[in-house]
């Protein structure tokens, strides 16, 4: 997965229609290869990362085609986001930082 995710200039994350909340691994895995990624909204996205910073994401799928055509024309900003989106992940979305993180808050809790 990883070399499809580096070989496309964007890759679309879509997550699932079943449910309107929650995001999937893919929210996570293609920042970390340090790809570029377009998802659908979640406010869970917003919490996690910065929108236009460290992550772009649409609302309509009308709005799709020129978000493409503006990343497209614009690799460098494409680049900034996904190495951003990746820090993000490295630093914050480990499985090692969050087993961390439900330890320090079973500390504050005892």
């Amino acid at each position: 997965m990883v070399r499809v995710y580096n070989a496309s200039k964007i890759n679309i994350c879509v997550q699932s229609n079943v449910y309107n909340t929650g995001l999937n691994y893919r929210t996570f895995t293609i920042p970390a290869c340090r790809a570029f990624m377009i998802s659908d909204y979640r406010k869970e996205l917003g919490e996690l990362f910065e929108e236009g910073k460290e992550v772009v994401s649409f609302r309509k799928k009308e709005e799709l085609p020129e978000i493409i055509d503006y990343y497209l024309a614009h690799p460098e900003r494409r680049e900034r986001v996904a190495l951003n989106a990746q820090h993000r992940v490295l630093e914050e979305h480990t499985y090692t930082y969050r087993i961390k993180r439900i330890f320090d808050v079973m500390k504050e809790v005892i």
